[in-house]
């Protein structure tokens, strides 16, 4: 596995990236990009001053699905409370009136991860704040 760490100098926000060369996700270049995107959007405008992309190959267990993959992007921001993490799956809905925003790119990742049959998780991260998952077929 290779790591990376880097200082955003400008928003002095510290980068962590664990992601292992060859990590292969089937599908179209432009969906993946769109939901990473989304994703490090989210995290650079929520952290407080740190964010980490991981990722993994799963095996597959027996009876389901070949091989996936697992990305996740955590941060050290607020965190999407519990209560709202269903909701903020649905467009329009959002966890936060006070950051710009139109509440569409966590939908819109739930639904292209869906139709790659894949998941996605929300959860708590390490450092408190967001921890988003998504496990997409390899």
């Amino acid at each position: 596995i290779r790591r990376q760490r880097q200082m955003c100098i400008r928003d002095r926000i510290q980068v962590e990236s664990s992601v292992p060369d060859g990590l292969m996700v089937r599908g179209d270049e432009r969906d993946l990009m769109e939901m990473l995107g989304n994703l490090l959007e989210n995290a650079f405008k929520y952290t407080g001053s740190r964010v980490a992309i991981s990722g993994e190959t799963l095996a597959p267990v027996e009876g389901s699905l070949p091989a996936r993959i697992r990305l996740r992007i955590d941060d050290d921001g607020p965190g999407i409370d519990a209560a709202l993490r269903e909701q903020v799956l649905n467009r329009g809905t959002r966890a936060d009136e006070i950051q710009p925003g139109q509440g569409i790119g966590l939908a819109m990742v739930h639904e292209l991860v869906g139709a790659y049959s894949g998941n996605l998780t929300i959860g708590d991260s390490a450092w408190g704040g967001a921890s988003i998952s998504m496990e997409l077929p390899s």
